[in-house]
């Protein structure tokens, strides 16, 4: 059984290589992803570029960054009528319409606030629409109807109904410039004339049960009939042809739906896939969901297909949700069960080696070897190799490659019989040293020798079949050999990568030598060379461009050039790149970097490097621990676009205010708000693309904001003006930045204008009422102060007064002395001095001696008394102690004094 799988291959090996068809990626929307139904029954684009989903069980809409759903609550009447989801479109007014079981209306996802159209004051109900001038046409039950945005009016095209009165039409579709034509499912087809105004059957089409029509490009009108596949009627209504399973042109006969993309038909089919109608050649073919294979169609039973304005199409299965469709020329293969030929036997693909004859062989991380056939596109399971790490393939003869298994050793696999032989690396013991260690052994073959890289390097003599260790340079640390990864040959080299430095080892003298090396705090992980034989090299911070005949090389430094895991190149001089997950292509003629995603074929992928020599196959390989992606050489990167970032949505405190915001672009944030969050969409023609935005917050609290999500939290901001910018990362060109919002943080009630005006006011009143008062008060104090002065020199005027005329009047006293002033001025010792003493600054003894000497300046000057006579007289005891007392406050003796003013 194996030799007869193993010839199979090789049988279909002598085929011819053809190129790899474009083929077709779906993107899921499904339960899986929160979608509230399998079965998707209509499906639309709007203006923003939201997709509105309708299902048998509610309303879902996907923005890009999540997926929401409106469902009918039976307690809230402004919920919507009912579940069941029939059509959904977008007027001219903006604003969205859907159909349900319970009535037609608008919705408005912000407030969930579905308002019903009504006819008659009654509910009214519809299964189809058609957008026509400032109308919208609306299939009832037993006409057509047209709706006005402008005055809202709802009135029948036709009030007098033909035929069945239940028809329920599924579908309008414009016929020619005064003529509709519209689809029943128990009625047949029926046209409207709009110069007549009358609504008759449609003369050359006589079934009754259809279930849905479509009319071309060219004119041409298909019907299809349930369970009888279409028939194509030609603009005059002639039959042109019938597709059905019977003749081979349909997969199934029951079509639900029809779309018109690039002159192709696409028809939906209960249980046939897609059929493809080309209507350059009238073949049809086929698009399938097929069991074990993922890239196949999601699901075969395809109930509505939908065309956006984008130009991209959208399919609503009956059990697998919603799918977008896009045609791309890379696959990533991922694991299978057992046997399954569409995919590997283990996830992680750690080797690839491509034999001359374009028969791609895999090393899995414990799945052992596949193969890959690059004319089916189905790969094999070698399960002789099953439970094997393989970690590097080279060829070892045509019939035989030898491979590199972890920490078990070296094998010899015979690709005609899938057995395994075990080969030495010398002898046992350098075998078992070498496996042990946990290192990686890699392989590269020339047309003589098999280089083996351990911790040593070991050459492998094809003719003469003997192995020998090539010596390691004494300036060369040997620790630098370990991993080395051999990248390419020529006809005097062989490279090789190790995780410090691009080496070169001489074919003939073995001569090893350093070519190119990266600092301390730098790790290589990756190398390849182009189609002009210079080489690039990936380390964890940067790209590196290599030219060995000048061995010159230049740093290539771009924030996504940050952990590069594998290279690889093709021979239009672009570099593939796996680094941190994604795969990147760097133009090197436009100097560009596009970033690949799911809408390109690629899923994450931690990428590993798994050098492969130029393809001579028209594909290119790269490996990772997520599976194997398989890239058509001949892909063109030619989406220069530039995408168009718009503001989405926003709520303030987890309330959504885009609709007082979105016209103005102005928010007005309280002081006290807890969060503000946003979210933007893109507009552009893959609404699935991944991109790197800046976010820039301009104003009193700078920020900037680097993140691949569309939604944003900024948390709360302090008072002051804000302006949201964005610009976004479309294939390494950013864009100019987008000015999404301006937002203004009110203050705190004390520092808005307002508030800052009447504090300001009130403080001048205070200021000015404190000041009169203050003034007030002071004068009176004032007042008070100089009346208590007045008294109080009043009172020492009396005391002064009183004091001299008691002095004087007892001048000539011996018995003048401070006892007698006591008495005379009825007052106490103390009382007496400190009051006299506050007054005149003199004691009492002091103040009756200065009396007395200003009674003796007098009788000396106007008198001719005697000295002893006038002492006499003011009642000093003796002459000499008047001398003393005059000479004492005067400074001169009393004859002095006399004497001294006769002169």
């Amino acid at each position: 059984m194996k030799h007869t799988v193993i010839t199979l291959f090789v049988f279909l090996l002598v085929l011819p290589l053809n190129a790899v068809l474009r083929t077709y990626s779906f993107i899921p929307l499904s339960l899986n992803e929160g979608l509230t139904d399998s079965k998707v029954q209509c499906i639309f684009r709007d203006h923003v570029g939201v997709v509105w989903i309708g299902t048998k069980n509610g309303l879902n809409s996907w923005d890009q960054s999540e997926l929401k759903y409106y469902l009918h609550n039976p307690s809230n009447p402004t919920s919507l009528p009912d579940n069941y989801i029939k059509f959904i479109t977008e007027g001219t007014d903006q604003k969205l319409y859907l159909s349900t079981n319970h009535g037609v209306g608008t919705f408005d996802p912000v407030l969930k606030l579905f308002t019903p159209i009504l006819y008659k004051d009654k509910v009214f109900e519809a299964w189809s629409c058609l957008q026509a001038d400032s109308v919208l046409l609306l299939g009832g039950r037993q006409t057509v109807y047209s709706y006005n945005y402008h005055n809202k009016l709802l009135t029948p095209l036709v009030h007098e109904t033909k035929g069945d009165l239940n028809k329920c039409i599924n579908k309008i579709s414009s016929w020619d410039s005064h003529t509709y034509i519209a689809s029943t499912k128990q009625d047949g087809i029926w046209m409207y004339d709009l110069e007549k105004q009358t609504m008759s059957r449609c003369p050359f089409v006589q079934e009754r049960n259809v279930n849905n029509i479509f009319v071309d490009s060219k004119g041409c009108l298909y019907v299809s009939i349930y369970g009888n596949g279409v028939f194509r009627y030609r603009h005059d209504g002639t039959l042109d042809k019938h597709f059905s399973t019977q003749n081979g042109k349909l997969t199934h006969n029951v079509v639900f739906d029809f779309m018109e993309k690039d002159s192709i038909i696409w028809m939906g089919t209960d249980g046939g896939g897609i059929n493809l109608l080309d209507l350059r050649t009238d073949k049809v073919e086929c698009i399938k969901h097929i069991s074990g294979n993922s890239h196949s169609l999601p699901n075969n039973s395809i109930f509505c297909l939908y065309k956006d304005t984008k130009n991209n199409i959208w399919g609503g299965s009956m059990h697998s949700g919603l799918f977008f469709i896009t045609e791309n020329q890379i696959k990533t293969y991922q694991d299978t069960p057992p046997n399954f030929p569409y995919g590997l036997s283990e996830l992680t693909v750690t080797a690839l080696y491509e034999d001359i004859d374009t028969l791609l062989w895999i090393g899995t991380d414990g799945g052992g070897l596949n193969a890959y056939n690059q004319h089916t596109g189905l790969f094999q399971h070698l399960s002789t190799t099953n439970g094997k790490k393989v970690v590097s393939i080279t060829e070892f003869s045509p019939e035989k490659l030898l491979i590199s298994c972890f920490n078990d050793g070296l094998y010899i696999f015979d690709k005609r019989t899938a057995k395994l032989t075990s080969f030495l690396l010398i002898d046992n013991h350098t075998t078992r040293k070498e496996f042990t260690q946990g290192d990686l052994i890699n392989l590269y073959a020339t047309s003589d020798e098999i280089y083996i890289f351990g911790s040593n390097i070991y050459v492998y003599n094809r003719h003469t079949q003997h192995t020998k260790q090539l010596p390691i340079p004494s300036h060369l640390d040997r620790e630098s050999f370990i991993h080395a990864q051999p990248i390419h040959a020529d006809n005097q080299y062989i490279y090789i990568l190790s995780y410090k430095s691009l080496l070169q080892i001489e074919k003939t003298s073995k001569n090893i030598a350093q070519l190119f090396g990266v600092s301390d705090d730098e790790f290589l992980s990756s190398a390849c060379i182009d189609n002009q034989g210079k080489f690039w090299i990936g380390s964890n911070y940067a790209l590196y461009h290599y030219n060995a005949a000048s061995q010159q090389a230049e740093k290539i430094q771009n924030v996504l050039f940050h952990n590069i895991q594998s290279l690889t190149s093709d021979d239009k001089n672009r570099i593939w790149i796996g680094a941190n997950n994604q795969l990147l292509v760097y133009l090197r003629n436009e100097d560009r970097i596009v970033m690949l995603d799911k809408t390109d074929g690629i899923k994450p992928n931690g990428y590993i490097f798994t050098p492969i020599p130029l393809s001579p196959s028209k594909n290119i390989y790269m490996g990772g621990t997520q599976g194997l992606t398989v890239i058509d050489k001949n892909i063109e990167i030619s989406d220069k676009d530039i995408p168009i970032v718009n503001l989405l949505s926003i709520n303030l405190d987890g309330k959504d205010v885009t609709r007082d915001v979105i016209l103005h672009k102005r928010l007005t944030v309280p002081y006290h708000h807890s969060s503000i969050s946003f979210k933007v969409i893109v507009d552009e023609s893959t609404p699935f693309r991944k991109h790197l935005f800046n976010y820039l917050l301009e104003g009193d609290e700078p920020r900037k904001i680097q993140s691949k999500s569309r939604k944003i939290e900024l948390g709360t901001l302090k008072p002051g003006n804000y302006t949201l910018l964005v610009n976004c990362n479309a294939n390494n060109n950013w864009d100019e930045s987008t000015q999404l919002l301006n937002i203004y943080v009110q203050g705190p009630m004390w520092q808005r204008p307002w508030f800052i005006s009447l504090c300001i006011l009130l403080f001048l009143i205070i200021c000015i009422s404190g000041i009169w008062l203050l003034q007030k008060r002071m004068n009176y104090k004032l007042k008070l102060a100089l009346a208590k002065s007045k008294r109080e020199q009043e009172e020492k005027l009396r005391f002064i007064t009183h004091l001299n005329d008691v002095i004087d009047n007892n001048i000539d006293k011996y018995g003048l002395d401070n006892q007698f002033l006591q008495t005379e001025m009825a007052m106490g010792r103390t009382s007496l001095y400190n009051k006299l003493k506050q007054i005149t600054g003199m004691g009492i003894n002091e103040y009756i001696n200065q009396r007395k000497i200003e009674k003796a300046e007098n009788l000396l000057l106007n008198t001719d008394l005697s000295i002893s006579e006038i002492s006499d007289r003011l009642g000093f005891t003796y002459q000499r102690y008047f001398s003393t007392i005059f000479k004492k406050i005067k400074g001169i003796s009393p004859s002095q004094f006399r004497n001294q003013k006769n002169i």
